[in-house]
């Protein structure tokens, strides 16, 4: 394979674990990246606010960790907080409380056998439990998140394919108003940002991964994403299907010039 050369476009996760498969391989691998920096949505903010700039989870023992750890590529691990330390609310009929909604536990017990063919995925899940979204507090976790004696809240609300940030940036503050009064007199650093067409690895009621587009594309190219053919739980799919690509696209160089790895991170 000392001749073969892999081009792989997009170095978020899914792409980077591709070129060092690639690479692994024995192949010469080019990475293109638009951004200035690597990461995708893996990225973190700079500066004194280590905050996300894009959804981040990475379960412990899942496919990508021993990997991650046998490369060395396993930055340090911060354990959550005692079982004691943790205090989840839930906003139901207007105020914070301890018990989910009764629509989140009828959704955990159904089966997906039972979700409908004829629907698209919005308009199922906002009948079943309505309009989601998470706030945490992060630097309970890991205070170095933030500068001492401050703390850094991160959040996530989907706002649909035809929605304005403005409507996930409402939902946010209604949380923030329950679970810390008083936020707007204490805050002294905000960043919002809208994610446009990422919703990830969600399918639509009534298929599977296995629904999603292939990874073989022909020609020599393969697709790699957390919207691709691939087992595994978010990040996951990334990971999974850009190690096939990676391989893919080994063998399939030595057949051509040379072999591709796009990203589908829409």
């Amino acid at each position: 394979m000392e001749h073969a050369h892999v081009h792989v476009v997009g170095g978020g996760l899914a792409g980077l674990t591709a070129a060092i498969t690639a690479a692994e391989s024995g192949a010469r691998v080019t990475l293109y990246e638009g951004h200035r920096t690597l990461g995708g949505r893996a990225r973190t903010a700079d500066g004194p606010y280590r905050a996300n700039e894009g959804p981040h989870a990475l379960y412990r023992r899942g496919p990508h960790w021993s990997w991650l750890a046998r490369r060395g590529l396993l930055g340090p691990v911060v354990p959550v907080p005692p079982r004691e330390g943790l205090r989840f609310r839930f906003r139901r009929d207007g105020a914070a409380r301890r018990t989910p909604p009764l629509a989140l536990l009828r959704l955990a017990r159904r089966s997906a056998r039972t979700a409908p063919v004829d629907a698209d995925f919005r308009s199922w899940a906002t009948g079943q439990v309505g309009a989601p979204g998470w706030l945490e507090r992060f630097t309970a976790q890991d205070p170095g998140l933030a500068p001492a004696g401050e703390q850094l809240l991160q959040g996530q609300f989907p706002v649909g394919p035809d929605g304005r940030k403005a409507e996930g940036t409402a939902r946010a503050e209604e949380l923030l108003d329950l679970g810390f009064p008083g936020w707007r007199e204490r805050t002294t650093w905000r960043t919002e940002a809208l994610a446009d067409g990422r919703t990830g690895a969600v399918d639509r009621p009534g298929t599977t991964w296995r629904d999603r587009p292939s990874v073989i594309r022909g020609d020599g190219v393969f697709l790699a994403g957390d919207q691709v053919a691939a087992p595994g739980l978010l990040s996951e799919v990334s990971f999974t299907s850009g190690l096939e690509a990676g391989l893919l696209a080994v063998r399939g160089a030595g057949r051509h010039s040379g072999a591709g790895v796009d990203l589908n991170q829409t």
